[in-house]
């Protein structure tokens, strides 16, 4: 399964997540015995990780870890599959024996859902949202309905992280009879279950996802928000271009990032307004995203606005908008473009210098 960076991340969050509190809480520090027995057990998860046929064998016993959330430090298999990721430095990389149990699991694949699905009615929480991540990442094609119904079924569940992995699951998995269920989790009690739901819909990418979430660009939480506008970025529904439009007026920076972003994706011009307005955001990364954006559509209309960004602060923003311009290759600009190659900022130089020989080859 290949997994991007955002799926990536909100992977190894879940698995962190201690199940009571929206920021991680370590176990208690065990004694050296207790230390050597979790690292041993990380070992032999990560060994049916490698080897899913010997595995296959082992799944009582990797059921049976997915209750263990102690941390274990510099094992060469967490900082593989878990903390590189992020390029975090191996010496400090953190796993536990839940964590690469649920990577096992889901390496055994079909053999391995019947007993997932039936921990994900354990009476512990940590052993259900382990079980919801192992079925999220698992491809076990052969038992694909029974894995699908067992995480729609926990949608329900009452503590809010089993609620959330589930959620990413069934986004990960891809199948469609899901869209349905997970956007109502957009209306779930916590906002880290909302978020998630947002993301999830992106990665499902269907166009009945749409309307739910643009009435997710007006939730009260920023995280909520922010998702719901890369979902229909990765969507690419023309329609929800009004409503990611209104989302640059947003309070927070990063609703409108992604929203000038989820515009650039669609491509429609009829958001070229709303992103030459974006060119003056307070944030430069915003304008340098819209400056993309604008690009990518390439609409004559929004040459004069890029041409005022060659003159940005930011020299970030300036080589994005010379960019653009070079994308819509308008002959207007080539006064300003030429100007330009004399910008104190190399990268902006080297930008406009490409700009105007592709404005003047048309």
């Amino acid at each position: 399964m290949e997994w991007s960076r955002a799926s990536l991340a909100l992977a190894v969050s879940l698995a962190a997540m201690a199940p009571s509190s929206v920021s991680f809480k370590a176990s208690p520090a065990p004694d050296t015995a207790q230390a050597a027995d979790a690292s041993a057990a990380v070992a032999a998860a990560c060994a049916a990780a490698e080897n899913p046929v010997a595995g296959s064998r082992k799944i009582p016993d990797l059921v049976a870890m997915l209750s263990d959330d102690r941390r274990v430090e510099n094992t060469a298999c967490a900082s593989e599959r878990w903390g590189n990721w992020f390029g975090a430095d191996p010496v400090v990389c953190l796993t536990t024996p839940a964590q690469e149990a649920a990577r096992a699991l889901a390496k055994v694949g079909a053999a391995a859902v019947g007993p997932l699905v039936a921990a994900l009615g354990n009476p512990g929480s940590v052993v259900r949202r382990h079980a919801a991540i192992a079925l999220g990442m698992s491809e076990d094609r052969p038992a694909k309905a029974t894995a699908q119904s067992g995480l729609v079924k926990t949608l329900g569940d009452r503590e809010w992280d089993v609620r959330r992995a589930a959620v990413w699951a069934l986004g990960e998995r891809g199948d469609a009879t899901a869209i349905e269920p997970v956007s109502k989790r957009l209306a779930d009690a916590h906002p880290r279950v909302r978020a998630t739901a947002a993301h999830a819909l992106g990665e499902l990418d269907d166009v009945r996802a749409v309307d739910a979430l643009m009435g997710a660009l007006s939730d009260s939480d920023v995280e909520v928000r922010t998702m719901a506008a890369w979902a229909l970025g990765e969507i690419e529904q023309p329609r929800s271009v009004p409503a990611l439009v209104k989302a640059l007026s947003d309070a927070d920076h990063r609703p409108r990032e992604k929203a000038v972003w989820a515009l650039g994706e669609i491509g429609s011009a009829d958001g070229v307004a709303g992103l030459t307005r974006a060119l003056k955001d307070e944030h430069p990364r915003v304008r340098e995203m819209a400056a993309w954006a604008l690009g990518e559509i390439g609409s004559p209309t929004a040459i004069d606005g890029l041409i005022a960004a060659l003159r940005d602060e930011v020299s970030g923003v300036r080589a994005k908008a010379a960019w653009a311009l070079g994308e819509i290759a308008d002959r207007r600009a080539a006064e300003a473009l030429t100007a330009s190659m004399k910008d104190p900022h190399p990268s902006v130089r080297k930008m406009a210098a490409w700009a105007l020989a592709e404005t003047l080859g048309h």
